[in-house]
């Protein structure tokens, strides 16, 4: 995997598409939700999907629903909602939301992940996938911080989340670098020590 972005003070507040997926048929037939968020980086993104993937699971094991099984596959409409409570705060609400930018569609029914799901609007620094079915998270990130294309960074292929954001602090922040770098690492240990993986090399979404 490669390593991204020219150097940025703040590496936080970018713009980040998320795909979230699984079986499509369960709950309102939809197999596809893309979400946005303006605090794109691994930094925000990664403890997010780590908070939403453990509660999936606590929601299997309680039983949320007679007609719903999620001890399988969590639905992408369910799971997308998880994710969304996940990045509330006091302060500020929700900072991910469905992406309903510019009136397109974000939610896709009886439809696999497919590349034309992230639409076709430049711009964006990150780009992540949730794949309930495989019970995978994938990142991809921009070559530049002024953004790319989802497409564009899905050809080019996933990337290290801790190798970018290192190339993006300033190198003389001993303490951020530490401190960024610890909490990028504690959210990838959580994402992995509930069973799921990071960057599958194996993993492919249509184009």
């Amino acid at each position: 995997m490669r390593g991204i972005l020219s150097r940025s003070d703040n590496h936080t507040l970018c713009r980040a598409l998320i795909g979230v997926t699984g079986k499509p048929g369960d709950m309102d037939r939809v197999g596809v939700v893309r979400l946005f968020c303006w605090y794109g980086s691994p930094v925000h993104i990664l403890p997010i999907l780590r908070t939403a993937i453990d509660r999936m699971k606590e929601l299997a094991r309680e039983g949320i629903d007679p007609e719903i099984d999620i001890s399988d596959c969590c639905p992408p409409v369910l799971l997308a909602d998880l994710v969304i409570g996940a990045s509330a705060t006091w302060d500020i609400g929700s900072t991910i939301e469905v992406d309903y930018g510019s009136g397109r569609d974000a939610i896709f029914r009886d439809e696999r992940l497919h590349q034309s799901h992230f639409g076709h609007v430049a711009g964006f620094q990150w780009l992540y996938v949730l794949d309930a079915a495989k019970k995978v998270v994938m990142t991809y990130g921009a070559r530049v911080m002024t953004g790319s294309l989802p497409v564009l960074m899905l050809v080019d292929g996933p990337v290290d989340p801790l190798e970018a954001v290192l190339r993006i602090l300033p190198a003389d922040d001993v303490s951020l670098r530490a401190n960024t770098l610890a909490g990028i690492n504690q959210a990838i240990d959580g994402i992995e020590g509930l069973g799921w993986t990071i960057n599958d090399e194996n993993y492919r979404i249509p184009g």
